[in-house]
């Protein structure tokens, strides 16, 4: 009985002890687990803390960047409206002194225009008056060579009538041939004068021309560089146009009344030698 009662003893003290030690454990798990709990928490809390500290950080460095940031936009918006402020300015200006140069332009084109048509309406003049000298001294030359001829001709019918008779009328022919030639030579003389006095009119008038437009730039040297020099360069390539034609228009003169002069002279040399053998033949005749 008493080895049963010592069992139910160990019994109930083996129960008794694993109950402990179960509570225990289970107290020690506890523990242990609301230790590792409490690491946690404080490690998230420190992990937090630093987190808030780096975040501090980087918020302060992004405050600053974006003063700083603010600061070099409010310049760069300040340094746009100055830009623009200047831009306006200076498009106003070149408005003005656009509309101004313009005006200047306007007057200096009108002064050019006028003196071109002056210019063209004096070439114009120039030409028509050198066709009709040109036109007459033709005629004149023409009829002066129908004149030898017809006195060559009515000659030599002469000679051939009576030679006697045609000695006469050889020596009063020659005579008139001579003074055709001398009238030609004469008309030639003052056709030659009349076309230098031409000359030297158009010489005149060009001065003339030039000087008033020398007169109109000078009276318009105050005006805009730009515009002044557009109308320099206009009246530049006016005057080089001008010298350019009237070197041509005497060059040209020059080739027609020297082919005219060649056509009168060949024209009265061939009378001339016609009257000479002529009046060799009458002679040779007479000898015989």
């Amino acid at each position: 009985a008493r080895a049963r009662r010592q069992q139910r003893l160990l019994a109930a003290w083996t129960a008794d002890a694993q109950g402990m030690l179960h509570t225990s454990l289970r107290a020690w798990s506890e523990q242990r687990a609301r230790s590792k709990d409490e690491e946690r928490r404080q490690a998230a809390e420190e992990r937090s803390r630093r987190q808030l500290q780096v975040l501090g950080v980087l918020a302060q460095d992004a405050a600053s960047q974006l003063r700083a940031v603010l600061l070099a936009w409010q310049r760069h918006v300040a340094a746009q409206k100055e830009e623009l402020r200047r831009s306006r300015h200076k498009a106003r200006a070149l408005a003005r002194l656009a509309e101004e140069a313009g005006a200047q332009a306007g007057v200096l084109l009108g002064a050019w225009r006028a003196a071109a048509a002056a210019g063209r309406e004096s070439r114009e003049t120039t030409k028509r008056m050198q066709a009709r000298a040109l036109a007459a001294f033709a005629a004149d030359a023409q009829v002066v060579l129908r004149l030898a001829l017809r006195v060559w001709e009515e000659h030599r019918a002469a000679s051939k009538e009576d030679k006697a008779r045609a000695e006469r009328s050889g020596r009063r022919r020659a005579q008139v041939v001579a003074a055709l030639a001398q009238e030609a030579e004469a008309q030639a003389a003052v056709a030659l004068k009349a076309w230098q006095a031409h000359v030297t009119r158009s010489k005149e008038e060009l001065e003339a021309r030039r000087r008033k437009q020398a007169q109109v730039l000078s009276a318009l040297s105050g005006d805009a560089e730009g515009a002044r020099f557009t109308a320099l360069r206009a009246w530049a390539a006016c005057v080089a146009r001008c010298r350019k034609e009237r070197a041509l228009r005497q060059r040209q003169q020059a080739r027609v009344l020297a082919a005219l002069g060649q056509e009168t002279g060949a024209s009265l040399l061939l009378v001339l030698r016609s009257w000479r053998a002529g009046a060799a033949r009458e002679r040779e005749a007479r000898q015989r």
